[in-house]
């Protein structure tokens, strides 16, 4: 959102985040990952992982250099995005809810039941559109 940092998900897995001004890459991740999504300020990128058997959706923080993960026990989907605020998380999941969290504690703040399994969220603001 600022147009200071790329952030590219690598064909042959794993992603990389570089600064537009020098070049230098700022984090690199192994491993399959997709759906990178900038919030606010361009401080945090949003992606999920895959890994074994499950998808994790994971943040990182531009400015601490951190990777966390969110939802471990929740079984997400690919549906992710930071809230307009930058203080929380919300994702779609595979249990027929939208689930927001805190971005600081990781707590559930809100869960929005859903009368089946999105196909597709898409976040817009404070708007949320399932198909």
């Amino acid at each position: 959102p600022d147009n200071r940092w790329l952030a590219i998900a690598l064909a042959r897995g794993g992603m990389c985040v570089t600064s537009l001004e020098t070049g230098e890459p700022l984090a690199i991740m192994d491993g399959p990952v997709g759906n990178l999504l900038w919030g606010p300020g361009s401080q945090r990128l949003t992606f999920w992982k895959t890994s074994t058997n499950e998808t994790l959706i994971q943040v990182w923080d531009r400015v601490s250099q951190e990777f966390r993960t969110y939802f471990p026990d929740e079984p997400t989907a690919s549906d992710v995005s930071i809230s307009p605020d930058g203080r929380s998380l919300r994702s779609a999941s595979r249990n027929n809810s939208i689930v927001r969290v805190s971005l600081e504690t990781g707590a559930e703040l809100q869960r929005l039941p859903l009368p089946g399994r999105p196909l597709t969220t898409w976040f817009a603001g404070d708007r949320v559109l399932v198909v």
